[in-house]
């Protein structure tokens, strides 16, 4: 297949994560490259949602070169999907380099785009932007769960730097938050599988900050 895609299964209900833009198709550029890091973000969440069993879809457009073909490769993996959740990561840019923090974007799931957003931030120690109400574009109309969820500022170095330090516990809060939606709650962080150096303070960050 020219699109990269990968699923597990479980019995609670299903996730679809999709990079925003794509491998061959540049984002903002900043501090950080916005395509790069929506890749790595989604790769991430993705390996530590199956590594504790939730049924999760991923996809990289590692083939388009102009928008609307992107979109519609976008839209198409997550339609091809039975799912009850459905992300894009992306991340922000703005002329002003001061504009920071982090934004869901939502057409029906306010809900969802102000947990993600806040746990995103959270995560970074960055400013929670909240919930966004955007009906202008083809993912937040998708689906009545759909977020896309802005990571934060690449136009901003504060934004950068706190993105840079704090990768793997941002990646653990995204996937916990999505896990603790599809699952209505029933995945607490006590029993989450969490790996690595910093396992034991980002378990106990998940459960004060983000359960």
């Amino acid at each position: 297949s020219s699109q990269e895609e990968t699923s597990t299964s479980s019995s609670y209900g299903a996730i679809a994560i999709s990079m925003g833009h794509g491998t061959k198709l540049a984002g903002a550029s900043g501090y950080i490259d916005e395509s790069d890091e929506n890749e790595k973000v989604t790769k991430e969440v993705t390996r530590i949602l199956k590594e504790n069993g939730l049924t999760v879809y991923d996809f990289y457009d590692t083939v388009s070169t102009k928008k609307d073909p992107n979109l519609a490769a976008i839209k198409k993996f997550h339609n091809s999907h039975t799912r009850d959740l459905d992300i894009s990561i992306h991340f922000n840019a703005n002329p002003d380099p001061n504009a920071n923090g982090t934004e869901g974007l939502y057409v029906a799931n306010k809900e969802g785009a102000a947990v993600l957003s806040r746990a995103t931030a959270k995560a970074l120690g960055a400013k929670d932007r909240g919930p966004k109400l955007r009906t202008n574009l083809m993912f937040t109309n998708m689906s009545k769960s759909a977020i896309i969820l802005e990571i934060c500022f690449v136009t901003s170095s504060s934004d950068a730097n706190k993105y840079k330090n704090n990768f793997d516990k941002l990646c653990y809060a995204i996937a916990f938050a999505a896990a603790r939606m599809v699952s209505k709650g029933a995945i607490k962080a006590d029993t989450f599988k969490v790996t690595g150096g910093n396992a034991s303070s980002i378990s106990s960050f998940l459960k004060d900050d983000v359960e």
